[in-house]
């Protein structure tokens, strides 16, 4: 009777009276080769009973008389019921503390530097969503031909804030007094949310608003700066320069010409 084993697919077990096992090789060659299994059936009751073995031995034959030519030592064999425990492919607990504590041992070391760049992209994120609104502002007011102005937010985006910073953030608006003040007459066009844990400050010409006139100028007459810090400080800030035409460039705080986070 054949039943099929571990090994692979192109090999059969032929289970015989006597208990011993031949492994035949379907394919035929010159040279047939066949692997001759006696050991371990000890206590077998039935040929028919299937049964999974490891390779013991290998005798290639030459002659129809199946006298051997060579011989080549493999793994005992035993049934598969006695043998699983031992080659079993998991893991041991021991094996798994090792991989837990390396792999603590790696995010303990990786997680200051991983915070550092979260903080690192709110700040480039907050001059990114800045200098988008300065360009919405000034293309705005060139399509309506009215001025139109950016100023800190106050709590329910409706208006300007009286104090604060930018980091509160902003509205940017219709502005038909082209002062920089929120008015009865004035609408919202734009809001952009508070930037969360971080402060945003600018110097004198842009610290609580920015107007753009529908000719392409701007209240602004020097070159400005608003510079975004973290709770680590100054040296990793980021900054923007802003010239009188309200264009704005991102760079490091510390290449702004400024030395130190701006206060309100």
């Amino acid at each position: 009777m054949l039943h099929k084993s571990l090994l692979p697919v192109e090999f059969l077990i032929l289970v015989q009276e006597s208990y011993s096992v031949f492994l035949h090789k379907k394919t035929t060659t010159d040279k047939h080769a066949y692997i001759l299994i006696n050991k371990g059936l000890a206590g077998l009751t039935s040929t028919s009973q299937p049964i999974h073995l490891q390779i013991a031995a290998i005798y290639p034959f030459a002659n129809d008389d199946c006298s051997p030519i060579g011989y080549k030592s493999f793994m005992s064999i035993k049934p598969v019921h006695q043998r699983m425990h031992k080659n079993s492919n998991g893991f041991t607990l021991i094996e798994l503390m090792v991989v837990v504590a390396i792999l603590a041992l790696l995010a303990g070391i990786a997680a200051p530097n991983f915070s550092g760049m979260i903080k690192d992209s709110r700040l480039s994120s907050a001059n990114a969503d800045f200098m988008a609104a300065l360009l919405l502002a000034k293309s705005e007011s060139v399509a309506r031909v009215t001025p139109v102005s950016m100023c800190r937010a106050n709590g329910g985006f409706t208006g300007c804030a009286a104090s604060g910073n930018w980091s509160q953030g902003w509205i940017i608006f219709s502005d038909a007094g082209g002062d920089g003040a929120f008015d009865g007459g004035d609408v919202v066009l734009h809001a952009h949310e508070a930037l969360g844990n971080l402060t945003y400050r600018g110097t004198a010409l842009v610290k609580t608003d920015i107007t753009f006139n529908p000719s392409g100028s701007t209240s602004i007459t020097s070159i400005q700066v608003l510079i975004a810090c973290d709770d680590r400080g100054f040296a990793s800030g980021k900054g923007i320069l802003i010239t009188i035409t309200g264009r704005g460039s991102a760079m490091k705080a510390s290449e702004t010409g400024q030395n130190t986070c701006l206060t309100d």
